[in-house]
């Protein structure tokens, strides 16, 4: 006979995708989503390549001067994020 599970559908998609380590693939899909919500249209239109790997968000952009106000902001940016995701999603963030 069958044991049956009565895990919630929910719970075993997180499980699958813990597991396959599918995660950072979806949350930078996300994330990509929502940029320019997120920073607004001037950061989201001088944005090369956004890429989440490992809880570090690797960001290019193609200015210098934008580049620096990065830099400086990536606290600001990391409570940004994480707070729209609800979970810690980006622990570091590197602008290039």
């Amino acid at each position: 006979m069958k044991k049956h599970n009565d895990q919630p559908i929910g719970d075993i998609l997180k499980q699958l995708m813990t597991a396959n380590k599918w995660n950072d693939k979806v949350n930078e899909v996300r994330l990509l989503q929502c940029w320019e919500e997120l920073l607004g249209k001037t950061i989201a239109r001088y944005t090369k390549s956004v890429n989440l790997r490992n809880k570090k968000l690797y960001v290019e952009v193609n200015s210098a001067p934008l580049k620096n106000e990065l830099v400086y902001s990536r606290p600001q940016m990391i409570e940004l994020i994480n707070t729209k995701f609800g979970e810690g999603i980006v622990e570091e963030i590197i602008v290039r």
